[in-house]
């Protein structure tokens, strides 16, 4: 017998003793690895009510931080309007717009819509050397979020007085699917 023939011979006896373990292996431990997916199932469905109380508990964090990343600074001369702009998840909507606006334009003729940023957070200061008259408190404003189209998709319904150093700060929950307000 040659010796090329006799490594086919070989390697044809190893490829059906592998085969054949193979098989032994999987027909003896397939009840074993049937209990252990069932524990494996029976485990992380007993752990979802923590993942789900984990998630929220993360969501709480993460808004905590990013309103620590958006501190909202005001001066004694200036009024400070800022807000969290998020979906009904919690998420960032930072397609969305805030705008401030008075009865007499001298606000929105001067500072446009402000984009939320990464945090979902948007502000508009107004110093009481620009409008007078609203930050010493004798014209109100309004404030309302547009979403990414321009349409309006929150808006208070009662207009808010500004004061030399205060600020009002709020959270709009606009949907993903925003309709307009």
């Amino acid at each position: 017998m040659n010796q090329p023939a006799a490594n086919a011979d070989r390697a044809g006896a190893l490829r059906t003793l592998a085969s054949e373990l193979t098989r032994v292996k999987t027909r003896a431990l397939g009840p074993v690895g049937s209990v252990v997916k069932t524990g494996l199932t029976a485990l992380t469905n007993a752990k979802a009510p923590n993942a789900a109380r984990y998630q929220a508990l993360a969501r709480k964090i993460s808004t905590a931080q990013a309103t620590i990343r958006n501190q909202a600074v005001v001066t004694p001369d200036s009024f400070l309007v800022q807000g969290q702009i998020v979906d009904e998840t919690g998420a960032p909507r930072t397609d969305c717009s805030l705008v401030v606006a008075d009865a007499g334009q001298a606000v929105s003729s001067k500072i446009g819509p402000q984009k939320a940023n990464a945090d979902g957070f948007a502000s508009v200061l107004l110093r009481a050397a620009e409008f007078p008259g609203v930050v010493n408190g004798s014209e109100p404003v309004f404030v309302s979020v547009l979403d990414g189209q321009g349409r309006q998709v929150y808006a208070p319904s009662t207009a808010v007085a500004a004061k030399s150093g205060l600020a009002i700060t709020f959270r709009a929950v606009v949907p993903k699917e925003s309709t307009p307000a």
